[in-house]
């Protein structure tokens, strides 16, 4: 087995080399953030894991955490994901209506071959 030699620096102390200058690629991501106030501010920040190009099972629990429509509404554009083939989404305890679960509807309709399940509840 080959082993990358450490190099050192005088003002930064030991420098590991890399052999690729690409980061690694996230493929497995669970998030577990319930009871954390996101609100649909947050939530659209989460909703930004689409863009994550080797993204292959994403777990999130946000449950009990003030989303509404606008952030179920974020949620629903992971379907974007290019790689996304397993999806869980907990959001029991939050304030999703009637055009957030269209959307999410819509997220499971569009990806098939994930497994989906989104817990709702009304205040």
């Amino acid at each position: 087995s080959s082993t990358c030699p450490t190099t050192r620096s005088a003002r930064r102390g030991p420098t590991p080399c890399h052999t690729s200058k690409r980061p690694p690629l996230l493929r497995t991501l669970n998030l577990s953030l319930g009871k954390n106030g996101l609100g649909d501010a947050g939530t659209r920040q989460i909703a930004l894991l689409k863009e994550t190009p080797a993204l292959e099972t994403l777990f999130l629990d946000l449950s009990y955490n003030q989303v509404g429509d606008e952030g179920a509404t974020a949620l629903a554009q992971l379907e974007q994901a290019p790689s996304l083939g397993a999806l869980t989404l907990n959001l029991l305890g939050n304030r999703v209506g009637d055009v957030g679960e269209f959307a999410l509807a819509q997220l499971q309709a569009a990806l098939p071959s994930c497994s989906v399940r989104l817990f709702r509840s009304h205040p």
